[in-house]
C-alpha cells in the first residue's frame, strides 16, 4: 500500500560523492510497517548493508549514512511510557533498551539478535552507528498536533532515525547533535536531523 493505493513507498534509493577523493554515500530508505514485523525490517536493513557491500559503485565508500523511516517499534507498555513522556526533564535515552532496534543490545549498546538464521544479519547491523537520542518519539502523532494518537496500534516510537557507518579506519566522523522537529505539523511523524564533523585522511 502506497500513494492512493497504487504506488509502492517501501524501498530505498542510494546516492553518492567524492570529497577530496573520499567517498561519502546517503541512503534514505522506507522500511515495512507493523509491530509483528520486526524481521521483516531487520532482513530489509541487512539487504541493503550486503548490495552496498556487492555494488561496483557503492562498496568502496569511506563513509556512509543511512537515514529514513525504519518503522522500528517501541516494545513497553503504553501507559508507563505515555507517564515518561509527560515528564520534561526525562532521559530519553533510557528508552534505548525497549527500542526495537536495540532491545537486545550487549554492552556496547550494539544488536544483537539471538537467533540462528539471523546471526549474519546481526553482523551487518554492528557496523552502524547512532548517536544517543536525546528526543521524544518520532510517531505516532495526531495530525496537526503535538500528541500522540493512543491506540491498540500504535505505541509511541522512534521510526525515524539517522545512522552512520564508516569502511576507512583511518576516517573520524564526530557526531555534534541529533534531534527532531517537534514543531513541524505536515505528518504523524516528526522528521529528525542530525550534524557530523568528519574529519578526512590527508
Amino acid at each position: 500500500m502506497g500513494t492512493f493505493g497504487m504506488m509502492k513507498n517501501k524501498g530505498y534509493i542510494i546516492a553518492g560523492l567524492e570529497v577530496e577523493n573520499q567517498s561519502i554515500i546517503f541512503t534514505n530508505m522506507h522500511l515495512p510497517h507493523g509491530n509483528s514485523n520486526k524481521t521483516r525490517r531487520l532482513k530489509a536493513l541487512n539487504s541493503l548493508l550486503t548490495q552496498i557491500e556487492t555494488h561496483e559503485r557503492f562498496k568502496s565508500f569511506d563513509v556512509g549514512f543511512v537515514l529514513g523511516d525504519f518503522n522500528f517499534r517501541c516494545h513497553i507498555d503504553k501507559e508507563v511510557l505515555h507517564r515518561i513522556l509527560k515528564n520534561v526533564k526525562f532521559d530519553f535515552n533510557k528508552l534505548k533498551p525497549f527500542d526495537e532496534y536495540y532491545e537486545r543490545a550487549d554492552k556496547e549498546n550494539l544488536p544483537v539478535i539471538k537467533h540462528k538464521k539471523m546471526e549474519s544479519v546481526d553482523e551487518k547491523l554492528r557496523k552502524l552507528k547512532e548517536q544517543a537520542i536525546t528526543f521524544p518519539p518520532t510517531y505516532k502523532y495526531e495530525m496537526k498536533a503535538n500528541t500522540y494518537r493512543i491506540s491498540y496500534k500504535h505505541t509511541p516510537s522512534y521510526t525515524d532515525r539517522i545512522f552512520h557507518m564508516k569502511s576507512n579506519k583511518d576516517v573520524l566522523i564526530e557526531p555534534i547533535c541529533y534531534s527532531s522537529c517537534f514543531d513541524l505539523y505536515g505528518s504523524d511523524h516528526k522528521p529528525v536531523y542530525a550534524q557530523y564533523q568528519i574529519r578526512l585522511p590527508n
